[in-house]
């Protein structure tokens, strides 16, 4: 998951939830403020369609970029609407300008996954809420107090925003470390299991054609009985540095034990054979302490629409049937991939195709 999916799902709701609050809280301020001295007019309802309207795109947008502009928006959207009001409260106003304003610097705080973001929406609502007062303070001897007020107010907003900032990077971090963690083999240092059949899943939901292969190291169980778990897990390792050399449209990852399986997207069938077959004239010319491998593998295609179960059976019988058929070999699953309603009632059809040699 990226940061910024990340931010979202931790932020989203608790953003959402606020700017109900303030979409229900101002209205009833409005209808409680003793203090006003102007008739609610089209102000207030430019001011809280300007609220709602801001708050409702940041909701539906799918983009993070507008997501983070309308959040800033919706800040300056609610300074102007309680300006709004604080206008109209005569000489009350200065006795609620300064709670208002605090409330407002530090209740946002945490709300912003950007430090430079939230310093901006700060100065803004200083200048929104205090720009326009012709009297800031009682008297010239108070204006210290306020300069330290509002320094000090900033200091805290954005330590508190920082220090919230500086959490979410490294709960996204570790996050992050404990995924790749869960889904990494090892030993090889591949995409394990897991994280190769989500890769998987992903991409049969996009309307492409998908190669599969199968792969199985040749005689492992010899290699390891006759050299030693130590050269098996060399070899292991080899070929899998192999598999991420093949192609950059190619996922690979280790099944388990001495079995690899191999994604291609939006590749043909002879393509990926072509690819398997060269892979495999490679792995046949490497030597680990010594020892020379090969492997079987099984090929299948999976058409748009059609069901990932169905293609690793057809993947799989491809492979059984490979080794049945002699080592260092690729076979091909032939059948139409089919339908998901007819995945189980189209029987399979496999093609041989020998290597040139066997190990």
């Amino acid at each position: 998951m990226t940061y910024p999916n990340h931010i979202r799902r931790v932020l989203g709701r608790p953003i959402l939830a606020l700017q109900c609050l303030i979409l229900l809280a101002w209205p009833v301020s409005l209808l409680c403020n003793p203090y006003l001295q102007q008739p609610l007019d089209l102000r207030y309802a430019l001011a809280f369609a300007a609220l709602l309207g801001t708050s409702a795109i940041m909701c539906l947008t799918k983009r993070f970029w507008q997501w983070r502009l309308f959040g800033f928006l919706s800040v300056l959207a609610a300074g102007a609407a309680l300006r709004l009001e604080l206008h109209d409260m005569g000489a009350a106003s200065v006795d609620w300008m300064l709670p208002v304003a605090v409330t407002l610097c530090l209740g946002q705080s945490i709300l912003f996954s950007y430090s430079r973001d939230y310093l901006l929406a700060m100065v803004a609502t200083w200048a929104i809420l205090l720009g326009w007062q012709d009297t800031l303070v009682t008297s010239s001897a108070d204006l210290p107090l306020l300069i330290i007020l509002v320094a000090a107010v900033t200091l805290i907003g954005v330590t508190l925003n920082r220090t919230f900032v500086t959490a979410m990077r490294t709960t996204h971090a570790l996050k992050e470390g404990y995924r790749r963690l869960a889904e990494t083999d090892a030993l090889t240092g591949i995409p394990n299991r897991r994280a190769l059949m989500a890769d998987l899943q992903t991409a049969a939901s996009a309307p492409q054609l998908l190669q599969f292969a199968m792969l199985d190291i040749d005689d492992f169980k010899q290699i390891n009985d006759q050299h030693g778990h130590h050269v098996g897990d060399a070899v292991l390792q080899a070929l899998a540095t192999e598999l991420l050399r093949l192609d950059p449209r190619c996922r690979v990852g280790r099944l388990g034990g001495e079995e690899f399986g191999l994604l291609f997207e939006g590749l043909s069938q002879a393509k990926a054979n072509d690819l398997l077959q060269r892979l495999l004239q490679r792995v046949r010319g490497l030597q680990v302490d010594g020892v020379r491998f090969a492997f079987s593998a099984g090929l299948a295609s999976l058409s748009p629409g059609g069901e990932v179960s169905d293609l690793l059976a057809r993947a799989d019988r491809a492979l059984y049937a490979a080794k049945g058929s002699g080592k260092g070999v690729i076979r091909l699953d032939t059948a139409p991939a089919p339908a998901p309603a007819a995945a189980s009632a189209i029987a399979v059809g496999d093609a041989t195709m020998p290597s040139t040699s066997t190990v």
